[in-house]
């Protein structure tokens, strides 16, 4: 399927098929892999739907992969992230980043269609606002970059009680289609590469 996926449907015995899915390298035998076809529906895949404690997701690809084991250190070229955890919300998938010379919070929101930032910092930063949304530009996140054209100004006050910040940006699939991420909530990392 591609160099982060691959899924061999064999025989076994004249039964249903069964799978052997190799994830990051590795043979997983609890891996469950699902693929997501219907062309309005880009990214709108909330962990809340999804079994287990970990996942991998590629948009491009339309995959996604849950499981319940731990993960290890998945390498090179995933970067990892600490994930900060919210009481309120323990599925929220959140990592701070250093947006225009701050630290914030950066919430990975894989049921979101559209990147969104909070109201509070489109006019803190002097950003432009236009009929599509504020114009954000260039965001980072650890060594990888990429480019917010416009996202929804919301107000983020509600869903960020009992965080260290306010939640800053909220990436949606608009953005993530073009990385492969991986959450593993017992480990309490993110993993994120660049589509190839």
């Amino acid at each position: 399927m591609d160099r982060w996926f691959r899924a061999e449907v064999q025989s076994a015995t004249g039964r249903l098929p069964r799978s052997r899915v190799e994830v990051f390298g590795a043979h997983c035998d609890s891996v469950s892999v699902f693929e997501f076809f219907h062309p309005s529906v880009p990214g709108l895949v909330g962990p809340s739907q999804l079994p287990g404690t970990r996942f991998t997701i590629d948009y491009g690809k339309r995959l996604v992969a849950t499981d319940s084991s731990t993960a290890s250190d998945i390498g090179p070229p995933f970067e990892a992230f600490p994930l900060v955890r919210s009481p309120r919300h323990p599925l929220f998938i959140l990592t701070c980043a250093q947006l225009q010379g701050e630290d914030t919070l950066v919430e990975i929101d894989t049921g979101k269609s559209r990147t969104t930032i909070h109201r509070s910092l489109v006019e803190a930063w002097g950003l432009r606002v236009t009929d599509q949304g504020a114009e954000v530009g260039t965001v980072p996140l650890g060594s990888w970059r990429w480019t917010v054209g416009s996202a929804r100004v919301v107000d983020t006050s509600g869903i960020s009680v009992d965080l260290p910040a306010e939640i800053a940006l909220g990436i949606g699939s608009d953005v993530l289609r073009d990385f492969v991420l991986s959450v593993d909530y017992r480990s309490g990392h993110l993993w994120l590469a660049p589509r190839n």
